[in-house]
């Protein structure tokens, strides 16, 4: 599966993708999230984890941000960006972040526009002790500036929405 974005306006420039197709996800037995990815040299983005209040059926406060670089210089060759979900720990006001009512992961500010980042995998992190089934994960490519297509999506305004199947992996990075 291939899928190319571009946006035509750097502040309208987000990206996001959901573990399941309803807004609310377990991340509880999880401990991270790794994503193989091509990142240009010289690139950056923002990656946040977006909170689903089932009470209300609404979106809440968003985990903090943390950047493409604080984990990794993307050096334009295939690389692993590994993630700790202790990272997204607080919440934009403050507060904790309930990982157990999980809306989607968020990626904003691609930059520079017009840059090509290209995601072949997702896969959810555990440490072996958790029941969690294993499923396939899909690829993305994505590029900063025109929205362009060619895979069965569901797009909400400029962003896009792209289902990857939870891929559970036996790691000790955590």
């Amino acid at each position: 599966m291939l899928f190319e974005f571009t946006m035509t306006q750097p502040f309208d420039n987000s990206w996001f993708t959901k573990f399941n197709w309803i807004n609310d996800f377990d991340l509880t037995p999880y401990k991270g999230f790794s994503i193989d990815l091509i990142a240009p040299v010289g690139s950056d983005f923002n990656m946040t984890l977006t909170q689903w209040i089932p009470s209300n059926n609404t979106r809440g406060v968003d985990s903090q941000y943390r950047p493409l670089s604080y984990y990794l210089t993307p050096t334009g060759q295939p690389q692993t960006l590994t993630v700790p979900l202790t990272d997204f720990a607080t919440n934009l006001v403050g507060g904790q972040f309930d990982f157990a009512n999980l809306k989607d992961l968020t990626i904003v500010n691609f930059v520079p526009v017009g840059a090509q980042f290209v995601f072949t995998r997702i896969t959810l992190l555990g440490d072996c002790s958790s029941s969690s089934s294993t499923a396939a994960a899909a690829s993305a490519s994505v590029t900063t500036g025109t929205k362009t297509s060619n895979s069965k999506l569901m797009h909400t305004n400029d962003a896009a929405s792209m289902l990857f199947a939870a891929v559970l992996s036996c790691l000790a990075l955590f």
